[in-house]
């Protein structure tokens, strides 16, 4: 009997040894710290018009798109990567705190002229994750790349760099990957520090049919074309990706996340696209009888730069840049992120053309007939945003752009006279 005793003994401690070591098991790693398991309603908001809250916190949620006219305010949880060696982490986290107050500026519903709106977009930095090195190198080898030192997009989704994340499982058994993060709603979007890594704003996003209900496809090109690889395309939620270009002007990030806005107006949320397209002056062959769909067919670095001139309220093509045409009613829309309303050619920021447009009453059907009332739009329109805190890339335009888009409770109207959804929920349909 001692001699059992004595074993049972032994393997008592040799099993406590081996538990204490963390010894993986049949090839699973076990992680020490638990501390890191994330708890995913840790400071979510009882109130029903905030999201994410208790009820609803990941994108694509079927609560989301059921409760989109009660949302007053969208608090997305994004986690910031910083692969950046050229500039320091207090810089970069300061640059970021100003992009986030900059894309709750323009969110302020008509704030130039109602000092009292409320932003209805404020990003909530739940983890900033500093991936540096001293390699040398502008960017940290930690970001996943080929072996010409080219950026490998599908590899931010892979197993490998999910320790980077640091988010665990419930078991603590494995890291989570990124798609996984966005899956279980711990994030809703990610935003990157490094040239050339996300492109501006990408993403892989649901597409819904008129009903709002999901087809079962995925847009990967928001923006521009990204490869999520096999890892990525297993996320079932829309995955939303930023780039944060801390060598310019905070403006540069609105003029760049402003592109994703825009694509869903191209067919991802068929709604959005029907209210949206006369706002970003879209589908011009079919509204219009234009021979190209947009503004952005005129090409870029031409010379002399003008695709456009205007009389009064006609636009007409120039230079022979694009088919002939011209229109003599311009100006029932707002503009784009490279066209202002006024703009002769990509980029026209500071044209000095004075237009009657629509875009501070977008869709209220206040004007003559119940067509929208026309303002004047011009560059001193926006000069109050032209300051370090929102310009560069147009930015100051890009704010006034933004706060034109109908918001929570905005009195804008569709063409069937009920009230317009707000647009900013859309971003995480």
């Amino acid at each position: 009997m001692k001699t059992v005793f004595y074993f049972i003994t032994l393997l008592m401690i040799l099993t406590s040894f081996s538990e204490n070591k963390k010894v993986p098991v049949a090839g699973i790693k076990i992680l020490k710290d638990q501390s890191a398991i994330f708890d995913i309603k840790a400071g979510l908001s009882e109130d029903l018009s905030v999201w994410p809250n208790m009820k609803s916190y990941t994108n694509s949620d079927t609560w989301l798109i059921q409760n989109h006219e009660s949302i007053r305010v969208l608090r997305p949880r994004v986690i910031v990567i910083d692969f950046y060696n050229k500039r320091s982490r207090v810089f970069c986290q300061g640059f970021v705190n100003k992009v986030i107050a900059a894309f709750a500026e323009g969110s302020r519903y008509h704030g130039y002229k109602d000092s009292s709106a409320k932003p209805q977009l404020v990003y909530n930095v739940s983890k900033y994750i500093d991936l540096r090195d001293n390699s040398g190198k502008d960017i940290s080898d930690k970001r996943p790349h080929h072996t010409d030192g080219s950026f490998d997009e599908a590899a931010m989704f892979d197993d490998d760099f999910a320790q980077f994340l640091g988010y665990r499982d419930s078991a603590n058994t494995r890291y989570l990957r990124l798609g996984e993060l966005f899956d279980k709603g711990i994030i809703n979007e990610c935003w990157v520090i490094a040239p050339n890594t996300f492109y501006e704003a990408q993403g892989r996003v649901r597409k819904y049919d008129s009903s709002f209900h999901f087809t079962g496809q995925y847009n990967e090109c928001v923006n521009a074309c990204y490869d999520f690889g096999a890892s990525g395309r297993r996320t079932s939620v829309s995955i939303r990706l930023g780039e944060i270009n801390v060598d310019r002007g905070t403006g540069c990030a609105t003029h760049a996340f402003g592109h994703a806005i825009e694509r869903m107006a191209l067919g991802d949320i068929p709604y959005f696209g029907k209210v949206a397209e006369r706002f970003f002056n879209f589908n011009l062959d079919k509204r219009f009888a234009a021979p190209f769909t947009d503004e952005y067919a005129c090409p870029y670095y031409v010379r002399p730069p003008d695709c456009f001139n205007f009389t009064v309220q006609t636009i007409k093509t120039v230079n022979n840049h694009l088919p002939g045409w011209t229109f003599t009613n311009w100006g029932e829309g707002c503009g784009n992120i490279h066209f202002p309303i006024n703009a002769k050619f990509q980029y026209d920021y500071n044209s000095d053309q004075s237009i009657l447009c629509s875009c501070e009453n977008y869709s209220m059907r206040n004007g003559p007939g119940g067509s929208d009332l026309r303002n004047v739009y011009n560059q001193n329109k926006v000069q109050q945003w032209n300051t370090g805190a929102y310009n560069d890339c147009g930015g100051e335009y890009v704010i006034y752009l933004r706060q034109n888009m109908p918001g929570y409770n905005s009195g804008a109207t569709g063409d069937d006279g009920m009230p317009m959804k707000s647009w900013w929920p859309f971003l995480f349909y």
